[in-house]
């Protein structure tokens, strides 16, 4: 049985978003994104809801929110790489409206949302930018994974 979908798109976002010229290959799946520096810029990417919008016959229609977390260090510059990482995102996850994928129907961007993670025992500030893409895809009704 091929893996079930939504791991299928969130490991060809992962693949799509590796090696751009501001995060490079600093992109994670699910991960805790510590106060560390030394991976910083970083892309972390996240399963957010998963929704039914339609069923036939035999398929189901689905929308999937897939979170890309954009963490850079909150220093003198932030704002610029910020809007370069969010470019680059874009452009990327633009490329190919289906990931190359042939039960994607689009991938739509849907919002962005900013925020700062602070450690004061290490005296580091992280600037996080979160874009939000809904991934709209088919399956099988009787299995996700077809």
């Amino acid at each position: 049985m091929a893996d079930n979908r939504v791991k299928q798109i969130i490991n060809t976002v992962k693949t799509t978003l590796t090696n751009l010229t501001t995060t490079g290959a600093n992109v994670f799946i699910h991960r805790e994104i510590e106060l560390d520096t030394t991976i910083l810029p970083a892309l972390n990417i996240r399963v957010g809801p998963l929704v039914l919008v339609n069923e036939h016959l035999d398929t189901q229609d689905w929308e999937l929110t897939a979170l890309v977390e954009a963490y850079v260090l909150d220093n003198d510059k932030y704002y610029s790489d910020q809007m370069l990482i969010q470019k680059e995102v874009h452009v990327a996850m633009r490329a190919d409206y289906t990931l190359g994928l042939s039960f994607v129907h689009n991938v739509l961007a849907t919002g962005f949302e900013t925020g700062l993670i602070v450690s004061r025992d290490k005296n580091i500030v992280v600037s996080q930018l979160v874009h939000e893409w809904n991934v709209q895809f088919r399956a099988s009704l009787n299995d996700i994974s077809e």
